[in-house]
């Protein structure tokens, strides 16, 4: 929490425009080490989704909590894998609306579970 408090206070943010999207970005001026911060929290998060998923994928045998945290992960690496990091933003809000879209899944089927008395939430 400290090391993401940090990383806020010292990323310098530009307007820019990419792909026809106004928004603030990163500049030049941040520091190299904020830069890597904001990376890793960006991955640290989703990871303990994934893992959280595969318990979830043994317990309940459902999928869905695991791709939630598998989409986020892909969709999060995209732009740095291709270098393109002007559709980040874009690529990050997909693996956004796939979360979401896997999330309702995965409650939907356990509220389903859960009413036919099969499981307890």
């Amino acid at each position: 929490m400290l090391a993401g408090a940090a990383q806020g206070f010292a990323t310098d943010l530009e307007l820019v425009q990419a792909a026809g999207v106004v928004r603030y970005a990163s500049s030049e001026a941040t520091p190299a080490w904020a830069e890597t911060i904001s990376r890793m929290l960006s991955f640290g998060t989703v990871i303990p989704l994934m893992v959280c998923g595969v318990i979830a994928w043994v317990r309940r045998k459902t999928p869905m909590l695991f791709l939630n945290g598998l989409f986020m992960f892909v969709f999060a690496a995209v732009g740095p894998a291709t270098g393109n990091m002007d559709l980040l933003f874009l690529f990050s809000m997909m693996g956004e609306v796939l979360m979401l879209l896997f999330f309702w899944l995965y409650a939907r089927r356990q509220s389903q579970k859960a009413r036919k008395g099969k499981i307890r939430l």
